[in-house]
C-alpha cells in the first residue's frame, strides 16, 4: 500500500546544527551577502558523481572499488592480485586493465557547467551510467550521490536539520510520483527498506557535525558512522553523500534519482538563497539562471 506523505513522520535529528554558530566565529554573514550579491559566490551545486554497487561483466579498474559489503551470487570480489598488481618470481604482473567482479562503480565527477544547454543534462553523466552500469544487483546493493558546491558556506546551510527534514518529506514524494520507481515493486521495496531505516548501511539518523569532525558517533553513544541517509564526510572528499537509494536495476533510474538529488539541492540552496537575501536586504541578481538537469528519460 502506498505510503500517503501527507502523514508522514518526519523524525528530529538528534543533532540539530546551527548556523548561528558558524556566522559568530567565521564572520560568514558577510561572505553570505557577498555570495548573493557575486554571480561567482552563488550557493549552489557544482560538481556530482556516484557509487554503484553490484556485480559486473566488465568494468575500467580505474572505475571499480572493491567492496565487501556486496554479495553477488555470480560474481566475487576480485582479489588484490587484479587490482594491485603482484610478484610472479622476479617479474611484476601489473593489475588488470578491467575488472570482473562484486564491488562498486565508482564514477568521474561530472560538472553542472558542462550541462548541454540544448538537450538539458549532462551527455557525459548519462552514457557513463548506461555504459558501465552493473549487470547483478540485489538487496547489499547500493546507489551513493556526492554533491560538492561553490563554497563552504553553501555546505554549512546543508548540515542544518531544516535540509534534513525537507529532504526526507520530498524523496518519499519522488519515489511515489515517479512510475519508472515506484511501479518496479523491487525497487521501491528496498527504498523503503532503506527510508524506514531498518538497512544497517543506511541509518534514519541525522549528524553532520561528527561526520564532518570524523567522529562518526551519535549523540546516544551508538556509532553509525557514515551509513545514514545523508553522510557529510566534508573532510574526506569535501562532499555531501546521500546512501539512502538502492543500488536500481536499469541504468535509467539511476540516471532520474541522481538528477532528481542534484537538482532538489540546487533548488533548495537557490530558496534559501533568495529568503537570506530578503533577510539582509540584499538584492538578488534575477536574470540569472539556476543551472538544473531534465529527469525525463
Amino acid at each position: 500500500m502506498p505510503i500517503n506523505p501527507s502523514e508522514l513522520n518526519i523524525i528530529e535529528p538528534m543533532f540539530v546544527y546551527e548556523p548561528t554558530e558558524l556566522e559568530n566565529s567565521n564572520n560568514t554573514i558577510q561572505r553570505l551577502i557577498d555570495s548573493i550579491t557575486q554571480k561567482d559566490g552563488n550557493l549552489r551545486v557544482t560538481n556530482f558523481g556516484y557509487e554503484l554497487e553490484g556485480g559486473f561483466d566488465e568494468i575500467p579498474r580505474k572505475y571499480f572499488h572493491s567492496d565487501g559489503s556486496v554479495e553477488c551470487n555470480d560474481y566475487e570480489e576480485p582479489d588484490d592480485g587484479e587490482l594491485n598488481g603482484y610478484s610472479d618470481g622476479d617479474d611484476w604482473i601489473e593489475p588488470c586493465e578491467s575488472i570482473t567482479g562484486s564491488g562498486e562503480c565508482v564514477s568521474p565527477v561530472f560538472s553542472l557547467d558542462k550541462i548541454d544547454k540544448n538537450i538539458g543534462y549532462n551527455k557525459t553523466f548519462r552514457d557513463f551510467a548506461k555504459k558501465h552500469h552493473a549487470q547483478e544487483i540485489n538487496s547489499t546493493c547500493g546507489h551513493h550521490i556526492h554533491v560538492s558546491f561553490s563554497s563552504e558556506l553553501a555546505y554549512s546551510r546543508l548540515m542544518d536539520s531544516d535540509f534534513f527534514n525537507e529532504f526526507e518529506k520530498e524523496v518519499l514524494k519522488f519515489v511515489i510520483s515517479t512510475p519508472e520507481l515506484y511501479n518496479d515493486k523491487t525497487y521501491y521495496s528496498r527504498f523503503i527498506e532503506r527510508y524506514d531505516g531498518d538497512n544497517s548501511y543506511c541509518y534514519k539518523r541525522h549528524s553532520p557535525q561528527s561526520q564532518v569532525n570524523g567522529h562518526w558517533h551519535f549523540l546516544d553513544g551508538s556509532d553509525a558512522g557514515r551509513y545514514t541517509h545523508l553522510n557529510y564526510p566534508y573532510g574526506n572528499h569535501g562532499t555531501i553523500e546521500c546512501r539512502l537509494f538502492p543500488a536500481p536495476e536499469k541504468s535509467e533510474q539511476l540516471v532520474i534519482v541522481t538528477e532528481w538529488f542534484v537538482n532538489f539541492t540546487n533548488s533548495y540552496l537557490h530558496t534559501l538563497r533568495k529568503e537570506r537575501a530578503k533577510k539582509h536586504n540584499v538584492k538578488v541578481i534575477e536574470n540569472e539562471e539556476i543551472t538544473s538537469i531534465e529527469v525525463q528519460i
